[in-house]
């Protein structure tokens, strides 16, 4: 019986190993990590492309509804011809923002809607963290990286949107060194890809949060068509269990972030 049991447990093991290797988010993510220290605030594999090719009796409907284009992510309709819902790609438009805390989970009269991730910069080896860029149409649409390099003491932030995307516009990362300015809005914008001094610009701060603000346009599926897979980003809801977890393991961060 602990044999049997043993072999069960090699065999999840050996699933999840692979699971992991075939989500990869290196796979569309080019960011350079070369020296860092790469952590995953949340599992990646909660949030990768679902396969929506008749899983299941909601999932068949769906597909056969001539309100979802099943095709490529590129419209199949070319010089002026009317567009085909069966083979037309149809296309959300969506602000978007780093998926974390609401302002009001920051500080509790803080009205503003905005959403912030913490980023620890008292990290003792060059750190990247990862957090979901996710829109207010509920879509997990991408990734951002806050790269703590300790060597030469300076945040690095950057972000990567996941294929398939269209007319992508990021247009601020704003970080805020104390948790009020969430409330009255004393805070910095800065530029995306370059070094930024803990030290200087940062104040030296244990910790700070990072928002950022953008739009993206999104085909509602996409796919394969040598695998025959018709593909949907994975939803972002606040109440998920994955999400949940993730916020948890952001809270010790943001303890860190001076209140004044």
């Amino acid at each position: 019986m602990k044999k049997l049991a043993a072999l069960i447990m090699a065999v999840i093991l050996a699933s999840a190993c692979a699971l992991s290797a075939m989500a990869a988010p290196e796979k569309w993510v080019d960011i350079d990590l070369e020296g860092y220290k790469v952590v995953f605030l949340f599992n990646y594999n909660e949030d990768i492309a679902n396969n929506i090719k008749g899983n299941t009796p909601l999932e068949s409907i769906g597909y056969l509804s001539t309100d979802i284009a099943v095709e490529e992510t590129f419209p199949s309709c070319q010089d002026s011809k009317a567009r085909d819902p069966f083979k037309d790609a149809r296309y959300v438009i969506s602000s978007i923002y780093a998926a974390g805390f609401e302002a009001r989970e920051i500080i509790s009269t803080a009205t503003k809607d905005v959403n912030v991730v913490p980023v620890d910069l008292t990290v003792k080896e060059n750190t990247a963290f990862v957090y979901p860029i996710a829109t207010k149409s509920h879509i997990v649409i991408g990734l951002l990286y806050a790269k703590v390099n300790v060597e030469e003491g300076y945040l690095q932030v950057e972000g990567q949107l996941k294929d398939g995307i269209y007319n992508k516009t990021v247009n601020t990362l704003t970080i805020y060194t104390t948790r009020h300015q969430v409330l009255d809005g004393a805070n910095d914008d800065f530029p995306f890809a370059e070094p930024i001094s803990i030290a200087g610009e940062l104040g030296g701060a244990d910790a700070v949060l990072l928002s950022i603000t953008g739009k993206v346009t999104y085909p509602t599926l996409y796919g394969n068509m040598k695998s025959g897979k018709t593909l949907s980003y994975q939803d972002y809801y606040r109440d998920e269990a994955w999400v949940r977890a993730y916020r948890d393991n952001l809270a010790p961060i943001r303890a860190k972030v001076a209140f004044r």
